[in-house]
C-alpha cells in the first residue's frame, strides 16, 4: 500500500515535469520565432536607413544640378 502511494505520487510528479517540459519547449519556440522576427525587422530598419541616406544624397545632387542649370541659363 505504501509503495503504491509512493508510485502514484512519483507518477504525478512525472506528469507535472512532462507538462513543464512541454511548456518550456513551447516558450523556447516562441522566443526563437520572436528573435528571428526581431532580426528581420532590424534588417528592414537598416535598409530603410540606407535608402533615406541615399535619397538625401540624391536630393542634394539634384539641388546642386538645378543651381548649375539656373546659373548657366542666366549666363546665356
Amino acid at each position: 500500500m505504501r509503495y503504491q502511494q509512493r508510485c502514484e505520487y512519483l507518477q504525478g510528479q512525472i506528469e507535472d515535469l512532462q507538462k513543464n517540459i512541454t511548456e518550456e519547449q513551447t516558450q523556447s519556440e516562441i522566443n526563437t520565432q520572436t528573435a528571428a522576427q526581431h532580426a528581420e525587422v532590424m534588417e528592414k530598419v537598416q535598409k530603410l536607413n540606407e535608402l533615406i541616406e541615399a535619397n538625401k544624397v540624391l536630393e542634394d545632387e539634384k539641388e546642386s544640378a538645378e543651381k548649375t542649370v539656373r546659373e548657366l541659363v542666366t549666363k546665356v
